[in-house]
């Protein structure tokens, strides 16, 4: 990566649909006028290459050793791992693993309509790098202690 200064609406504009408002305004907020504003000039590019490289939905194999989670969400005790989107026609639905209020029996892969997420507050985690699904959900049975 060049150490080019990120504008906010070329480099980060592809990002601002797979996050909340709130997070969006602060994520520009420290590209542009922080003391820590390369470091998340790096996250927001970081950001929107993976983005760029998601396969749309149904373009990875069925097996979790297969499948590669690009994008986690957070809010409270319940996380979303996205694997896959399909943003077009004003339905911004991916196709992810989802683990809500900690019920560790219940965690699903499925369709998740990606705007409903962010308007209850789920935040972009700016810190996750892809890895497969097999070790998202490894990590999810040693947290709930299935093993």
């Amino acid at each position: 990566m060049t150490n080019q200064a990120i504008s906010v609406n070329d480099q980060a504009q592809p990002i601002a649909r797979f996050m909340g408002w709130p997070q969006w305004v602060s994520l520009q907020s420290l590209i542009s006028g922080s003391e820590e504003s390369e470091f998340f000039q790096r996250v927001a590019a970081d950001l929107a290459q993976r983005i760029e490289a998601m396969p749309v939905i149904g373009g990875q194999e069925d097996s979790d050793a297969a499948q590669t989670v690009y994008l986690h969400y957070f809010l409270g005790a319940s996380d979303v791992w996205v694997l896959e989107k399909d943003v077009g026609g004003g339905v911004e639905q991916v196709f992810a693993f989802a683990l809500l209020n900690a019920d560790y029996q219940m965690a699903e892969l499925g369709y998740v309509d990606l705007s409903e997420l962010l308007l209850l507050g789920f935040e972009l985690d700016f810190h996750f790098s892809p890895k497969p699904l097999a070790e998202v959900r490894e990590s999810v049975r040693k947290r709930a202690g299935l093993f």
